[in-house]
C-alpha cells in the first residue's frame, strides 16, 4: 500500500497515526509550514526519548559485537 492509501482505509481522524495526521494538515493550495515542523518534531520526540534511555544498552551491545580479526 502506498502512504496515502491508509487516508482512505482509515477513516476516523482519530486513528490516523501521527505522520497521517501530518500529512492531513496540508491543504491542496497551501502548506502551514511552522505547524507542520512543530508536528514533526513532535512525533520523533517519543523516539529520541527512548534512544536517549537505551543509549547506553546500545553502545554496550555494538562494543560486544565486535569482529574477531
Amino acid at each position: 500500500m502506498t502512504f496515502s492509501a491508509f487516508l482512505i482505509v482509515i477513516d476516523k481522524p482519530e486513528l490516523y497515526t501521527l505522520p497521517l495526521g501530518v500529512a492531513t494538515l496540508a491543504g491542496t493550495f497551501s502548506l502551514d509550514w511552522r505547524t507542520i515542523a512543530a508536528w514533526f518534531v513532535i512525533s520523533i520526540a517519543p523516539v529520541l526519548l527512548v534512544f536517549l534511555v537505551l543509549q547506553r544498552y546500545i553502545k554496550a551491545i555494538e562494543a560486544g559485537s565486535g569482529v574477531k580479526g
